[in-house]
């Protein structure tokens, strides 16, 4: 079944990037009960020509929702409001862009590679890792573990190195690293 068109509230004039302002649009109508946990949402073409924007818009769009944890996509289904929402649905996660200023002439900035630090997510980012702080998984897997590595994958390796490469391989003399600065 095909979904309804959404009828967005945007605010095309909004300051700052039109996909936050689609994201937002979406999050309100799911803080206000219009869309429901479960439902689908028009396909980024769909969407993209309904509102007269360009897809990679609304697909920017997509994509920060599922990052909030507001939607998921299912390959090859689409996207759906996802059914544990973000703690107890609260205000949308909103983004300030400064101002530009309006200066006669304009200046370089050449970034270091630092992300601006207003596009943080900071409610949105504090609700992830109480919620992982509190989940029974990170209490039980709280401990560092073996620093050689997993147990399971010392004793693949040591298989995998006597059959195939013809070395016999205690696994507790095996260390696992990340990389070549840890190994040194």
């Amino acid at each position: 079944m095909a979904p309804k068109p959404l009828a967005l509230d945007i605010g095309k004039d909004a300051p700052g990037p039109l996909f936050l302002a689609i994201a937002g649009a979406i999050t309100r109508d799911i803080v206000r009960g219009r869309l429901k946990p479960g439902a689908r949402l028009p396909g980024t073409r769909a969407l993209a020509r309904e509102i007269g924007v360009h897809r990679n818009t609304v697909d920017a769009a997509y994509q920060e929702l599922t990052t909030q944890g507001w939607l998921y996509a299912e390959p090859a289904r689409g996207t759906f409001v996802a059914e544990d929402l973000p703690d107890s649905m609260a205000e949308p996660v909103s983004v300030s862009v400064p101002p530009r200023p309006s200066a006669v002439r304009p200046a370089l900035a050449f970034s270091d590679g630092a992300p601006d630090p207003n596009l943080v997510p900071d409610k949105a980012l504090a609700r992830a890792f109480r919620r992982a702080l509190l989940s029974p998984a990170f209490r039980t897997g709280a401990d560092y573990g073996d620093a050689r590595g997993t147990s399971v994958l010392r004793h693949a390796l040591s298989s995998y190195l006597a059959l195939d490469r013809g070395v016999v391989a205690d696994p507790a003399r095996l260390l696992i690293t990340r990389g070549s600065q840890m190994a040194l």
